[in-house]
């Protein structure tokens, strides 16, 4: 569904080349959630703009579907990311005076002018915000608004999800049961998932990860004192 191939884009910082991705190949199949794992600065949220076409890449090609985005016109695009992707970002683009319904129907007010609203309540009942609806965003927690942007994201039923540290504003709780849904969101209509993070518990729930450091893809190898976190548990209880 998504094949990224010899992807590059460099930015010059001064007199240094700051190469953010720097010739990434990776694909992604329907159905599949894949982790791309990294911290702060390793070039993971540059490499989903150039997925979403935000960004021209310096070299290599992005195909969705067997198409190449490089080819899209305006008009292509702007359907691309209204239909064809879902964008999991930050919870700061969200309108503030209009409410949960209101912000993650946004999508699919083109197709369905009469009946969005009535159309994401289950994602929403879903993403437990079935009490808050029609609240204001503004009068959300930050947790609340991450979890609307989620439903305006899956709202559509896209083929392909750029999910940007998508709990980062969740608690430990929330963040499997929302980690959970996309996965399941993924499988159910075959939707190919790119999860970026830098949570290691967040890594757990994909198919597959790849960690990607000065703008390269590696292996993925869990860090150390998270593996002896996460076994302690176990050994104690032997």
């Amino acid at each position: 569904m998504l094949q990224v191939v010899d992807l590059v884009k460099h930015y010059q910082a001064g007199e240094e080349t700051v190469r953010a991705v720097d010739g990434v190949s990776l694909s992604i199949a329907a159905g599949e959630m894949v982790a791309l794992y990294g911290p702060s600065g390793s070039g993971k949220s540059t490499l989903c703009d150039l997925i979403a076409g935000f960004q021209a890449p310096d070299a290599g090609t992005v195909l969705v579907d067997g198409q190449d985005i490089a080819s899209f016109s305006a008009r292509e695009h702007a359907d691309y990311l209204r239909l064809t992707v879902g964008i999991i970002g930050q919870e700061d683009e969200l309108w503030p005076s209009a409410s949960a319904r209101g912000n993650a129907c946004l999508k699919l007010l083109r197709e369905h002018p009469k009946d969005a609203h009535r159309l994401i309540e289950p994602l929403l009942l879903d993403l437990g915000l079935g009490d808050r609806m029609n609240q204001p965003t503004r009068k959300l927690s930050k947790g609340e608004r991450q979890r609307v942007l989620i439903a305006q994201a899956l709202s559509t039923d896209p083929q392909l999800v750029l999910a940007d540290e998508p709990t980062g504003s969740l608690d430990t709780r929330r963040s499997r049961e929302v980690l959970a849904l996309i996965r399941e969101a993924c499988r159910r209509i075959h939707t190919a998932v790119l999860l970026v993070t830098h949570d290691p518990q967040a890594v757990a729930f994909a198919d597959r990860a790849h960690e990607l450091r000065d703008g390269r893809l590696h292996d993925y190898a869990p860090d150390e004192l998270y593996l002896r976190a996460t076994r302690a548990p176990q050994e104690s209880t032997a």
